[in-house]
């Protein structure tokens, strides 16, 4: 995981486009959505009405394939940015996996920690951070509410000190000084949808697009509507990792994430 936060420039859209509108840095450096923006729908959302037809037309143990749409395509490339699916830890999915099966141990808190740190970054162009609107720090009780409401699962607070590269005061996490990955170009290439005892389930095949040139070049301005569109991406960016992306909804439509499986890298 820490491989791809040293440097590595991953490929990403000119902004990062975070789930709120506006993020504001509060004086105790925590995420603070403002109060007078209103947000617009988020990907998650956006994908959950994309394919309401098809999960409303499953029966109990019912599986379908959902027809790609341009639509569709561009809502999940705004997903795995605003999500930084990218960061998100590899998870096997198990069909009757319970949610808050288990908390996250110590262990396996650094790759959560740094999933939550990356998706909270908001960015002003390539390679330049907006550290007008970047939090310098995040609330243990952020990091917790975040992990739980996308994956279910509770987060343990670790003793104040030097943790995985970064320091805990005991309440705050302090981003680390080093180069940060940019959010990822990502394009769905096949979703499946399956009614599990009432729950749907969301698998989406998801390709990741990298330079793999010798020198330092950006996606296109157009980069979201060339994956929308599913045309073919400009050298030298080509398709180097697959990955299936295991989801569901809650009750309150909110996206929770059931697993991360790598296909090909």
């Amino acid at each position: 995981m820490k491989k791809i936060l040293l440097c590595c420039l991953s490929l990403s859209l000119c902004l990062f486009l975070a789930a709120c509108d506006t993020i504001v840095t509060s004086e105790r450096g925590d995420k603070q959505p403002q109060q007078d923006a209103t947000p617009p729908p988020s990907a998650a959302t956006q994908i959950q009405q994309l394919t309401a037809g098809d999960a409303g037309a499953l029966h109990t143990d019912g599986r379908c394939e959902v027809e790609i749409t341009p639509d569709l395509r561009a809502a999940f490339f705004d997903l795995a940015q605003q999500d930084r699916l990218d960061f998100m830890p590899a998870k096997d999915y198990e069909a009757d996996q319970a949610l808050n099966e288990k908390p996250i141990s110590i262990e396996e808190l650094d790759d959560y920690l740094y999933w939550v740190l990356a998706q909270a970054i908001i960015w002003e162009s390539y390679g330049n951070i907006d550290h007008e609107q970047t939090p310098e720090k995040l609330s243990a009780a952020y990091v917790h509410d975040f992990l739980q409401t996308r994956c279910g699962l509770d987060t343990p607070t670790p003793k104040p000190g030097h943790i995985f590269k970064l320091d805990f005061d005991g309440e705050y996490y302090y981003y680390p000084a080093t180069s940060w990955a940019e959010a990822p170009v990502w394009e769905l290439a096949n979703l499946t949808l399956e009614n599990t005892a009432g729950q749907i389930i969301y698998c989406a095949d998801m390709l990741a697009y990298n330079n793999t040139g010798d020198s330092i070049e950006y996606p296109p301005d157009n980069v979201r509507e060339i994956i929308a569109n599913a045309q073919e991406m400009p050298e030298p960016f080509t398709v180097t990792n697959e990955y299936d992306i295991y989801f569901t909804f809650s009750e309150k439509g909110e996206i929770i994430y059931l697993g991360k499986t790598t296909i090909s890298e």
